[in-house]
Formats: structure tokens, sequence, C-alpha cells
């Protein structure tokens, strides 16, 4: 079996999301005799490459002749290798089409996965909103303020009509199209006001396995945030905020928020007019020794398709708590067992929560415990599975047809 990744950037272990997410199940899927793996990308990074995989630069261009050839590129290079299926791991737009239609001129099925929330637009927007304003209220821009909320009602109903095309375009351009979770089927239907929903899957995001046994005296009053320091989606300034109202009330207590990005300064300055102590950045680290030593992890973004760091975390019997601000957090989540969901945005909530796991030591070790048993459900080798099931089950209706 003939696999083909594609995606505009190359994969890698080391970068976030998709990049890491592909190289992962690469990596595992080659184990398998029965399997090769072949990787198109437009941009080239200096990552390690995996042994026996083949990889190969796309030439692209952005003019319409450009577009073509690059067309062309790919259908030659399908029919050469013999591909039997296009694992297309892009959100749509040009060169999402672009594939597909060379896997139409091919006769090659194309797998899509969507790698976000059906309803991302709308936590861009509530997003795009808290950003205006502080930086309109820290330096004094009311009248922008202003004439951003009159705008909000007509940018609400963009929203939805920009997740109406962007949602029917994937779904037309794929062959078959893998959520990240079962949960996101009803909400892709309702937002693309799909019929057919004969296309759709879901494979859930994998974790690598960690070389752990939980031990009560690894962990310190610790917690932990783990996230790219940019404002839109992660929303780092909410934790900061809870942390600085609580932290008085736990001074064994420390936040270490990991990670860098293009806000980073933003968030240091939210710290400091909250005047928050015991606060650390530390950078780009590997969150590894982190979890193993935190007994908690905070995640407060606006939304995730996924959220691998909440499963990192379970594995290390870290206990996460996060706000139910997308669907799948169900999947990785059973509240007030392997860890605390909380009702998006409800800081007085959240804040309840988390000052429960800090006192209670009895209850957040038995949620630790069972975190880390749940965890082994998004071991690479299941959800590896999972997908070669699917490749099996697409190869199978293409013969049949």
């Amino acid at each position: 079996m003939n696999i083909c990744i594609v995606y505009g950037e190359k994969m890698a272990s080391t970068k976030g999301g998709v990049e890491s997410v592909c190289h992962n199940l690469a990596g595992e899927l080659i184990k398998l005799k029965s399997v090769r793996i072949f990787h198109l990308f437009i941009n080239h990074n200096d990552e390690s490459e995996i042994p026996d995989v083949c990889y190969e630069q796309l030439p692209w261009g952005n003019t319409k002749e450009k577009r073509l050839r690059s067309q062309s590129f790919v259908e030659s290079y399908i029919r050469k290798n013999n591909i039997d299926i296009i694992w297309n791991h892009n959100q749509g737009g040009v060169f999402h089409e672009l594939v597909y239609a060379a896997g139409k001129a091919t006769h090659t099925k194309v797998v899509s996965v969507l790698h976000n929330n059906p309803s991302v637009a709308f936590g861009e927007l509530i997003d795009r909103l808290s950003w205006y304003r502080f930086k309109s209220l820290e330096q004094g821009r009311y009248k922008d303020l202003l004439i951003l909320l009159l705008k909000y009602p007509f940018a609400y109903l963009n929203s939805f009509r920009r997740s109406f095309n962007k949602l029917r375009h994937i779904y037309a351009h794929s062959d078959y199209l893998c959520l990240l979770s079962e949960h996101f089927r009803k909400e892709f239907l309702k937002l693309s006001k799909l019929k057919d929903n004969s296309k759709i899957r879901a494979i859930t995001n994998p974790i690598v396995p960690c070389d752990y046994h939980y031990s009560r005296t690894d962990k310190k009053n610790r917690i932990v945030v783990v996230s790219r320091h940019v404002w839109k989606q992660k929303r780092i300034d909410r934790i900061i905020r809870i942390w600085s109202k609580i932290q008085n009330n736990f001074p064994e207590w420390e936040l270490i928020i990991l990670g860098d990005g293009a806000n980073h300064s933003d968030f240091v300055r939210v710290a400091e007019k909250a005047h928050a102590e015991r606060l650390t950045f530390v950078g780009m680290q590997s969150p590894d020794q982190y979890y193993r030593t935190a007994k908690i992890l905070c995640l407060t973004s606006s939304w995730e398709g996924f959220g691998l760091v909440l499963t990192e975390a379970q594995q290390y019997g870290c206990v996460p708590i996060a706000y139910k601000s997308y669907a799948s957090l169900d999947d990785i989540i059973i509240n007030g067992e392997t860890g605390y969901s909380v009702t998006a945005y409800k800081e007085k909530e959240y804040i309840s929560k988390l000052s429960e796991l800090m006192i209670n030591e009895e209850k957040r070790e038995q949620i630790a415990k069972k975190a880390i048993e749940h965890a082994k459900k998004f071991h690479i080798d299941r959800i590896a599975h999972q997908w070669l099931r699917l490749f099996e089950e697409v190869i199978k209706d293409q013969k049949q047809h």
C-alpha cells in the first residue's frame, strides 16, 4: 500500500500541530511491512527525515500557469510511484483543490483531514475582538474599539458565511473526509448545511507513549501551561488573570508557562499589569520534564482541533483543566474523572475547579491515575492502526467501483 502525505509544510517532529502529527504517524505506519510512505510538500525545512519515507518538494507558484505545472507534477508523481491513496492534510484552498484534481486525473482516492474545529471562525472572531480591546485600551484608541463593536453583528454573520463556504469546499474536494472527533460531525453538518455525510470519518490525533510510572514524590505544587504565545486561539492572558486572582490563596504554588510566539511580550505585560507572582516564562522547552513534575496543566484556548497537550499531560499524571470551547474535548476529558472541563469562558467556574484540584490532593491523585490509563487510547500504535483500517476500506471501495 503506497500512501502519499500531501501538505504545504514539510512534516517535522519539532514543529507543532499538523507537521508533528504527520511526522509521528508516518514514522509509525512505515513500521508496517505492507505500507510505504511518500511525502509531497511545498515549504522545506532542515528537520531530519524519517528513513524509508520518500520526500519530494513540489514546485509551486501563485500564477495560474505555475499551478497547472504543479498539478501536472503531482499527477506524474502519483503515476510514477503507484500511489494508492493521497493523504491530504491541507485545510481547503487552492492547494487542496489542486491535489483533488490530480487525484481525479489519476483515479486515486483523496483522503482529507480537517485538523481544526469546524466552527473555528467564531473563535477567531471572539479573539479578534479581545485583541483589539486589549490594544485599544493600552494605547487609548477608544474610537477604534467602538467601531469594532458596532461592526460585530455583521462580522458574526460573515463567520457563518466563511464556515459554510470553507466546509463545503473541503467536503466537495475530498473522497473521504476525516474529522479529529466524532463529536465534530454534528457541528460540521450544521455549519455546512450538507445532507450527505457518507464521506465523513473520525480519527483522533495520536500521542507518542512515554516511559512514566506515577509517583507522588515526582510532583511539585506546580501548574504548567504549554502553548504557542499567540493571542488568536491560545489566549494565555486568561490563565494569567485567573492565576493573579488565586495566587494569594496558594502561596506554595507556582505557574510555569512554556513556549514562545508573536504575542509573547503582550502576555508578559498582561502578567505585569495583573501583578502576577511566582509566574515564570521559561521559553521553548521540551514539555516532558514539566509534565513529569507538574500536578496540573491549564488550557484556556478559544478553540482547538484536538488539544494534544491535554493527552500528553494525562499520560504523565498531570491533571488537565480546559474550557469546553470545542467539541472534541469530550474525547479527552471525562469531567471529574480524567480532568476537568469548564463551561467556555466562565472564569469563576474555572477558578473553582482549579482551586479544588490544588486543595484536594486525594481527588487530584485519583484523577491523575485515571488520566494515565485514559491516555492509552490515544497511543500512536492504536491510532495508526485506525488509519490503516480506513486506508484498507478506501482501497476496497476503489476496487469495487
